[in-house]
């Protein structure tokens, strides 16, 4: 029972992991894509002050 909780707990990290790393690319490639068109785009003004403030 112990083996399989931890098994569990584990399973439920590694997709944690995943789904985060998912929503890391797409919030990057909204970056780039703000950055070539320079903030103007209307999808890009409200995640704007958000955009600018990640590091790549």
């Amino acid at each position: 029972m112990y083996v399989a909780l931890v098994l569990y707990s584990y399973c439920k990290f590694i997709l944690l992991l995943f789904y985060c790393f998912r929503c890391v690319k797409v919030i990057q490639l909204l970056q780039s894509c703000c950055e070539q068109c320079e903030y103007k785009s209307t999808h890009c003004g409200s995640v704007a002050g958000l955009l600018k403030n990640i590091s790549k």
